[in-house]
């Protein structure tokens, strides 16, 4: 059975019908694959801009506990300073005393 058989067999009136069907036929099965890749890559990158998003998280919450931490340390740090100077002035005063009684 040869081309113009097989054409007239589908309805096709010539071989010219039939081989731009079977084009069109590749041409289709190409882009279908080309379209299940494409998915492939967004899925690909919709995965790492999830991973991304969930390191950024963690680092967001470990920049507020720094912070925090930051804070705690800065106001205790403050407290010591102000019992220092407390004492000093402590200090002077006994001096002062120590010397008024001898």
């Amino acid at each position: 059975m040869g081309i113009r058989e097989i054409a007239e067999g589908t309805g096709f009136t010539s071989k010219r019908e039939l081989d731009t069907r079977v084009s069109l036929k590749q041409a289709l099965s190409v882009l279908d694959f080309e379209k299940k890749e494409r998915a492939k890559e967004v899925a690909k990158l919709e995965q790492s801009i999830s991973d991304g998003k969930e390191r950024l998280s963690y680092i967001q919450i470990q920049q507020k506990k720094a912070e925090q931490e930051t804070e705690q340390i800065r106001q205790e740090g403050e407290a010591i300073r102000q019992e220092v100077s407390e004492l000093s002035e402590t200090s002077n005063l006994l001096k002062e005393q120590s010397d008024t009684i001898d």
